[in-house]
């Protein structure tokens, strides 16, 4: 009975084993070229719209999850994370500003009410509102306002998209929203699990992990650009980090307008 149970113990590692390697670990995938986008390319699109650039990038959070690293970043690990959507607020001395959010479901921190006001109140008084999730434009790069750039990079999925934005004194952010949703996404080139693409939603492994290649490259490059994971609140918003992004949004004043909004959204 042991001798077995032991051959059906070995039967079974050796096929769960690699089974569990290929679908959640293995962050291999087909070779795509890397992207032909160099920083120069981006500030000269940054440049296109003309005007002052942005004077300073906020960041609010706007929803939380938990999920497994292993499925976010092949091979990242068996913890879970906490996973937060964002959305940045660039502001500009001589326009209204611009909100880009990495997902369409941003409603507010379910933890934090006054968030949800905040958030709502930014996107009443915003230029524009963009979502990295589901671009309009099919450019690769697009320049919104001055000093901010969608890529659209079709990957994990079609109409994915990150933003580069540049600030008037220098500093420079690469919002890397789905595309490297945790800071080891990019920095060891780990794509989404196997697992999302077999029982969640089509992603195109090979496209993502060409981007994360780029992100990684444009980095070495470039070191003063600060690369902003798309699901990593805390480490935006860590002093140890020091991004420079600030949170939260500005708290809304106490004018008419605003209070017309605050009961709007009430």
């Amino acid at each position: 009975m042991t001798k077995r149970f032991n051959v059906w113990l070995l039967a079974a590692l050796i096929v769960i084993v690699p089974a569990y390697f290929i679908v959640f670990l293995d962050k291999r995938a087909s070779e795509v070229e890397l992207p032909r986008i160099t920083l120069a390319d981006l500030r000269e699109v940054a440049a296109l719209p003309g005007g002052e650039l942005p004077v300073s990038l906020r960041v609010e959070r706007t929803r939380t999850e938990n999920e497994m690293g292993n499925i976010v970043a092949a091979g990242a690990g068996l913890r879970f994370d906490k996973l937060s959507e964002m959305a940045f607020l660039a502001s500009f001395e001589d326009r209204a500003p611009v909100v880009v959010e990495t997902s369409g479901e941003a409603a507010g921190d379910p933890g934090n009410p006054v968030s949800r006001e905040r958030l709502e109140i930014a996107r009443a008084s915003s230029q524009a509102v963009f979502r990295l999730d589901s671009v309009q434009s099919d450019d690769r790069l697009d320049a919104v306002a001055p000093g901010v750039v969608l890529i659209r990079t079709d990957a994990p999925s079609q109409g994915n998209a990150m933003a580069y934005v540049r600030l008037r004194d220098g500093r420079e952010y690469l919002l890397a929203g789905d595309v490297a949703p945790l800071s080891i996404s990019w920095m060891q080139a780990r794509p989404p699990a196997r697992y999302v693409d077999l029982f969640r939603s089509e992603i195109d492994r090979s496209a993502t992990l060409a981007w994360l290649r780029w992100i990684r490259r444009l980095k070495a490059e470039n070191p003063q650009v600060r690369i902003i994971a798309g699901r990593d609140f805390g480490r935006v918003v860590s002093p140890k980090t020091k991004t420079g992004i600030g949170y939260p949004f500005p708290q809304p004043e106490a004018s008419e307008k605003a209070l017309e909004m605050r009961e709007a959204i009430r």
